[in-house]
């Protein structure tokens, strides 16, 4: 039984610290720059990747070893070397400043994990296993990237455009009116057909049947 509790996190401006300069650091560097994040990589080495990161989106690149007060001011510290010793001290340090840490390959020792993340427009699917097995969340993401399709973040689109309307006009359909019209499949057929409009008809139909 799970005790996480899943959130997302706006990280635009924040600062987030990754600890070490390999494959793994590499990853969360990545990861992070994509969200926004003002990010600090402390390790005597890094890789390529993280060079060309820190000279074409702005990550800056301590070449030294770590020390606790790399963390101040951070909201999320990453232990992201080979070393436990160090990865200890992140997490020694991550703890005397409330600072959030994620160790890599040590869920126990991590305050959160990091899902395997599907992304497409706005819609954002992750998927954790606890830690248990990073084989098998990859597995499922492999299989949500082909099910989050073109269609799917279309509907998106036309559902929040809808639901602006209902709420300027004082309209609320409750969740099961909600489920009832995404589950129409003549809203994703002519969205598919490229008839936008007819698709809206229908959403809207589907939405007051029943009201």
């Amino acid at each position: 039984m799970t005790t996480s509790y899943p959130v997302t996190l706006r990280l635009a401006g924040r600062r987030c610290v990754v600890v070490g300069g390999g494959a793994v650091a590499t990853r969360k560097v990545g990861t992070l720059v994509r969200s926004g994040a003002d990010v600090l990589v402390v390790a005597p080495e890094v890789a390529p990747e993280i060079e060309a990161l820190a000279a074409s989106d702005g990550v800056r690149v301590e070449r030294r070893p770590f020390e606790p007060a790399d963390l101040e001011g951070a909201l999320l510290a990453f232990a992201a070397t080979d070393r436990r010793a160090v990865n200890q001290a992140v997490v020694d340090a991550a703890a005397e400043r409330g600072v959030l840490v994620n160790v890599a390959d040590d869920p126990p020792a991590s305050d959160f994990n990091n899902p395997g993340i599907v992304r497409r427009r706005d819609i954002t699917l992750a998927i954790s296993t606890g830690g248990r097995s990073p084989a098998f969340a990859r597995f499922l993401r492999e299989q949500l990237q082909d099910w989050l399709s073109d269609t799917r973040c279309a509907l998106l689109d036309l559902v929040a455009e809808v639901r602006r309307d209902l709420r300027s006009a004082g309209k609320s359909p409750d969740s099961e009116g909600w489920r009832r019209a995404l589950d129409d499949e003549q809203v994703t057929t002519a969205i598919e057909s490229g008839d936008r409009e007819g698709a809206r008809r229908r959403l809207f139909q589907a939405l007051m049947a029943g009201r």
